[in-house]
């Protein structure tokens, strides 16, 4: 008996709550930042979107190697773009490096990227540590670089150095780096 009065107590409020919500007057809360909705306006001038300025170009990287002091192009690193309005490069370059140093050195293996042989922001990233006498290891990743251009056909170059002649560097063996910029118009 009491489990029956017990469920019949539970369905009770359960039915009040409903009738109390459902009677309750709903009173609208302050406008939002959008406001009121309207008509819908008038349609834009065709063929006004930016998005038909973007460029995009991409190019896989083949194994390569350096032991040089100044910067060297990485071989297959490099590519054209064309750009029709002035425009802000993202170049992006991600490879797995590998580095070697003997016993009596350690340090770090750079990266550039150049536009039209000009070195971009920032120049000079620190790509690999190489501790000494280390064989080091670095799994894929990506390293991006930022520039603006004026409208025509750009060259778009990575190069690499290590620190001093006690160093190898690579890029890992059976891994495809890739270089791919894209070229956004500016206003």
């Amino acid at each position: 008996m009491f489990v029956v009065g017990l469920i019949a107590a539970i369905l009770a409020s359960s039915l009040v709550s409903v009738v109390i919500v459902t009677q309750l007057p709903t009173a609208k809360g302050p406008k939002g930042d959008k406001g009121d909705t309207g008509a819908t306006g008038l349609q834009g001038p065709a063929g006004e979107s930016e998005i038909s300025n973007v460029s995009f170009a991409r190019v896989e990287v083949d194994a390569d190697s350096t032991g040089s002091t100044v910067y060297m192009d990485i071989n297959g690193a490099s590519l054209s773009i064309v750009t029709e309005k002035n425009s802000s490069l993202l170049i992006v370059f991600s490879a797995a490096l590998d580095g070697q140093a003997n016993k009596n050195y350690s340090g770090y293996v750079y990266l550039r990227a150049l536009v039209d042989s000009i070195p971009t922001s920032p120049s000079g990233i620190e790509a690999l540590y190489i501790n000494m006498g280390e064989t080091t290891h670095d799994p894929m990743r990506a390293f991006v670089f930022d520039t603006t251009v004026i409208p025509g056909t750009h060259n778009v170059t990575i190069q690499w150095m290590v620190a001093t002649t006690a160093f190898t560097a690579a890029m890992s063996v059976g891994s495809t780096g890739t270089l791919q910029v894209l070229a956004l118009p500016l206003s």
